[in-house]
């Protein structure tokens, strides 16, 4: 399954992407995560140049905390997620 392919619609699909870029925004004062940004590129998309699908991944707030943490449990960065 590529970037193209994603819809709205209910599946059970892999989807293989890498990771170019990961950023986390912190509230300092209160020490929260207030949002994550990932830059995807599925393997349709592989040169170095990014011609290929790409897509911007924002998440904010509790929905940004839980991923971080899961994201972060690996212990290595996973390659692979599944998307339902």
């Amino acid at each position: 399954m590529f970037f193209k392919d994603v819809s709205l619609v209910h599946h059970k699909s892999q989807l293989r992407f890498r990771l170019i870029h990961f950023w986390e925004a912190w509230n300092p004062v209160k020490n929260t995560l207030i949002g994550l940004e990932m830059l995807l590129i599925d393997e349709q998309g592989t040169d170095r140049f990014f011609n290929g699908p790409v897509m911007k991944l924002y998440l904010w707030d509790q929905v940004a905390r839980d991923f971080c943490i899961k994201f972060k449990s690996y212990g290595k960065t996973p390659t692979v997620l599944l998307v339902t």
